[in-house]
């Protein structure tokens, strides 16, 4: 995976589903080259990895780190350092439709705490899976979407 982004030289990458035990850090290098990556992950400490975080950064933003917060499995914070502001990175894997309403509102809860932590110069990014569902919750009507016209509604019979 290393390799993959050394090619596309991106200096962050937010990964969820990272299937590892515990908060942890770890230096990857990149085969053939003397660059390397930081693995930082979220996951969870009680041994199961079902809906872990995680972010990868190259060099450039190693420099520029301020601060690394895994706030639980789900959420995870980082901050570096800009040229005119700081930048705050929170990776997300929100929950699917098959959790509880307590599981999904503790998730929106903590992701809203986790924003509020961030400085308000800061710029904002936020990036994940957020398991979404695009389209009506009627099976019956489908969306079509053309880069020329706007969305048209086909109702199925």
């Amino acid at each position: 995976m290393a390799m993959e982004i050394n090619r596309y030289q991106a200096d962050v990458l937010c990964l969820s589903e990272t299937k590892l035990n515990g908060v942890s850090e770890e230096t990857i290098p990149v085969r053939d080259s003397d660059n390397f990556y930081l693995f930082l992950n979220s996951g969870a400490c009680d041994g199961s990895v079902d809906h872990e975080v995680g972010f990868m950064i190259g060099r450039r933003a190693q420099k520029a780190l301020l601060a690394w917060d895994p706030v639980n499995p789900r959420i995870a914070r980082l901050r570096l350092k800009g040229r005119l502001s700081n930048i705050s990175i929170i990776a997300v894997y929100a929950p699917t439709r098959a959790v509880t309403d307590a599981d999904k509102d503790s998730f929106y809860t903590d992701l809203e705490i986790t924003m509020q932590k961030c400085p308000k110069r800061d710029f904002l990014i936020l990036a994940g899976d957020w398991n979404s569902r695009v389209g009506p919750k009627d099976p019956n009507i489908r969306y079509f979407w053309s880069i020329h016209v706007q969305p048209a509604v086909l109702q199925w019979r």
